[in-house]
């Protein structure tokens, strides 16, 4: 009856952890594609002879950079936070199918019905 308990318990906690891989994924992404958008800005600025290049010409290329920088950490904190706070939750949920099993077994062992 253990092990009976032992899988269910396993099975269970499998499948409230499996949608949480993908919001571990989610902040590494947005800070890979923060960096491409950072390179991606940068070589889009007109080649000139050294000194000649004006903030009108690479002012708005380096707002859009920094406004998608600020978009893709905001999502990037946002995920992070909802992933510690499921990983939080499955480790309570965890915790209880634990205390209740034991006091399961217990019971089942007191009343001698194993």
């Amino acid at each position: 009856m253990n092990r009976a308990l032992e899988r269910v318990k396993e099975r269970e906690t499998s499948n409230l952890r499996k949608g949480l891989a993908f919001l571990g994924t989610r902040p590494r992404r947005h800070r890979s594609s923060v960096c491409s958008n950072r390179h991606r800005y940068s070589r889009n600025v007109p080649a000139a002879p050294r000194g000649t290049v004006t903030i009108n010409e690479i002012g708005p290329k380096i707002s859009e950079a920094l406004v998608s920088t600020a978009l893709g950490l905001g999502v990037a904190i946002i995920a992070a936070m909802a992933f510690n706070f499921f990983t939080s939750r499955v480790e309570q949920y965890v915790i209880d199918m634990n205390d209740v099993s034991s006091e399961f077994i217990d019971y089942v062992l007191r009343e001698g019905r194993a």
